[in-house]
């Protein structure tokens, strides 16, 4: 793949210009690099992530060579761009994919800065705020908040598949295990291992 003048290659430009189909038949060429880096240091997860392209986003996190953790020359990560480019979808989708090792919120860029502190939105402040945090946590009022604006109580984790209610029990939170049985959180869902929130109990 030649790169443009840029240090773009046609999977830099398909990210960047919302081309799901293209950056899916891109990721079936033959020795392909998912974490090509242009002049600046940016993969395509970069791109996509500043322009808010979470359907090519999402195809190249679905990759299994993807770096999600990524970081350009200024050593900022594709949360740092989504944050300040303020596209709260983008920083959601993010979170999903880093869920199991939440990590990446707390990645800093060669100013010392996690990429929350980019922008005093509350809307992308808000963002931040996961089920599987929440949950890990035992913050009842942000699952209480979650919930009610229409997030997935059973949402799975995208590595380990976790669910909120496997992460209440396993961070030991018996209030929130409460409140996400008492909402009518699935108890039989299994994780990657085979393992249900009610065998994690045990």
């Amino acid at each position: 793949m030649k790169p443009s003048n840029k240090g773009y290659t046609p999977l830099h430009i398909a990210a960047l210009n919302e081309q799901p189909k293209i950056v899916e038949e891109l990721l079936k060429a033959k020795n392909i690099d998912v974490n090509c880096k242009d002049e600046q240091g940016c993969t395509p997860i970069h791109l996509a992530a500043k322009k808010g392209a979470d359907l090519a986003l999402e195809k190249l996190l679905d990759h299994p060579d993807c770096d999600l953790y990524a970081v350009d020359n200024k050593k900022w990560t594709a949360l740092h761009y989504a944050t300040l480019s303020e596209h709260g979808s983008t920083i959601s989708l993010l979170l999903k994919y880093d869920a199991d090792s939440d990590k990446l919120r707390s990645m800093k860029n060669c100013q010392g800065k996690i990429s929350k502190e980019l922008s005093n939105s509350t809307a992308v402040r808000g963002a931040y705020t996961t089920v599987w945090r929440a949950a890990s946590e035992g913050k009842l009022d942000d699952m209480r908040r979650l919930l009610l604006t229409g997030a997935d109580k059973d949402a799975a984790t995208t590595r380990l598949k976790r669910t909120p209610l496997m992460l209440a029990v396993l961070n030991c939170h018996p209030l929130m295990v409460k409140y996400l049985l008492d909402s009518g959180a699935d108890t039989y869902a299994e994780d990657s291992q085979g393992k249900s929130a009610e065998a994690y109990a045990k």
